[in-house]
């Protein structure tokens, strides 16, 4: 069987596959690939809770759910505080503003809400790891311990 390639952006997380996936093409019988690239760190637990059901509720046997997140990060933490604080010193507007950082996840926590939403995770690899396997020269390496890639599959 072909496979197709097709997205169904939203700015509602609890209602994406619901209400944005069929006009997309999307078939609940078919298995799908779910990539969520660059979103969770935007919303809260909830909001990626209510998400990952909505996928749970859309997806097939077979289907493969890839998710870049998070996860708790001090060194990030403190380096966002100090930005926000030197954007104050100086009196400029802060350039994240508008990108509140509203969860980060362990990989235990991802692992568990996907496993109860019938995806076990094959896989979950931070940033760094994932470079190194695919022989990706890394000059940033503390950017990307923080940053994981999950991968995680429902069983057919």
């Amino acid at each position: 069987m072909r496979g197709r390639c097709g997205s169904c952006p939203s700015t509602s997380p609890a209602t994406a596959s619901r209400t944005r996936s069929a006009p997309a093409g999307h078939h609940r019988a078919v298995p799908t690939t779910w990539v969520w690239e660059g979103v969770v760190p935007y919303l809260t637990r909830a909001q990626v809770a209510a998400t990952v059901a909505a996928v749970d509720r859309c997806s097939a046997p077979g289907s493969r759910l890839i998710i870049n997140y998070q996860s708790p990060s001090l060194p990030a933490a403190v380096g966002r505080m100090a930005a926000r604080a030197m954007t104050t010193l100086v009196r400029q507007p802060n350039v994240w503003a508008a990108e509140p950082r509203r969860s980060s996840w362990t990989a235990a926590a991802m692992r568990t809400l996907l496993t109860n939403h019938r995806f076990p995770v094959a896989d979950d690899s931070d940033l760094l790891t994932v470079a190194a396997r695919l022989s990706i020269p890394v000059k940033q390496r503390r950017s990307l311990q923080s940053g994981r890639v999950t991968v995680a599959d429902r069983p057919h």
